[in-house]
């Protein structure tokens, strides 16, 4: 499937109040989109058969799952808040508004039936905590707050494709429907068991329990002894309190409006964070 390459699109236009709707009901219809990666798709030993990536379109895109039974794969368009069922031949879409959790997994699961699937999708061992979980519709009425969401993802591509690429250890950017957070995780110690490698996660979350707004994330394994670590640039800082990572948030960036200069931003932090997350692991255990 050929992609077409996005550009960075300005974020900050949504408060993260109104985004938090949004995200929980996009959350639940990224499980829904991946459910079939379950049953499906070969088995990866860190799970990645089950995450989706971004494909972009020129304008936006949609969060994907890897090609299934080698004939399919399902989507979502986050925007549009739509679910896709993508054929060579064919394509089958779902408008999520006002339609349940229920619908939506029975409209999947009966699409999967048309290519000789019929195994039950198993849910996720928690939906996030949104009235759909609880039976209600979903309500995509706040286009501008799904809209948003989609270009945060987006950049989130953009942001992480050249580090995925550029690191010889990187594994593929992923959306991993659990967290709902964009990531590629590059290994310091390719040649040991990933448990006990050494190990730097960078990646991006549109809110979660630990933050309720957007972040970029740089995040070292194990835990560095140091407690002190080198400065970050500009707004960003460090999480110590349980784990050791350094953080970007969206909002510290929101009032320059020019994307290629929030895009500088972003790539400064990563590049900076990745850096001090690598000394920090050399100075506990050089090899």
């Amino acid at each position: 499937m050929s992609e077409k390459k996005n550009a960075w699109s300005t974020t900050g236009l949504v408060t993260a109040e109104a985004l938090l709707p949004a995200r929980l009901q996009a959350h639940i219809a990224a499980h829904i989109a991946a459910g079939p990666a379950k049953i499906l798709a070969k088995p990866e030993h860190d799970y990645g058969h089950v995450a989706l990536s971004w494909q972009a379109d020129g304008r936006g895109g949609r969060l994907a799952t890897h090609e299934l039974s080698e004939t399919f794969r399902c989507a979502l368009s986050i925007s549009s808040m739509e679910l896709h069922v993508i054929a060579p031949d064919d394509q089958s879409s779902l408008k999520l508004h006002q339609e349940t959790l229920t619908t939506a997994k029975t409209w999947i699961q009966t699409q999967l039936a048309k290519f000789g699937a019929s195994e039950p999708i198993p849910d996720p061992k928690e939906w996030p905590d949104h009235s759909v979980a609880q039976g209600a519709s979903f309500d995509c009425s706040n286009q501008a707050s799904f809209a948003e969401l989609e270009r945060y993802f987006n950049n989130a591509a953009i942001a992480l494709q050249p580090i995925s690429d550029g690191e010889p250890h990187a594994t593929p950017v992923r959306t991993w429907p659990h967290h709902f957070d964009t990531a590629t995780l590059v290994s310091l110690d390719p040649d040991l068991d990933p448990e006990s490698a050494r190990s730097i996660n960078l990646g991006f979350s549109p809110g979660d329990g630990q933050f309720a707004e957007p972040y970029w994330y740089v995040v070292p394994y194990p835990d560095p002894k140091n407690t002190a670590p080198p400065e970050l640039p500009d707004d960003a800082f460090w999480h110590l309190e349980g784990w050791t990572g350094a953080i970007l948030k969206a909002s510290s960036y929101a009032c320059i409006d020019a994307p290629e200069e929030q895009h500088k931003v972003v790539a400064k932090f990563l590049g900076s964070a990745y850096d001090a997350c690598k000394k920090l692991l050399e100075e506990d255990s050089p090899r």
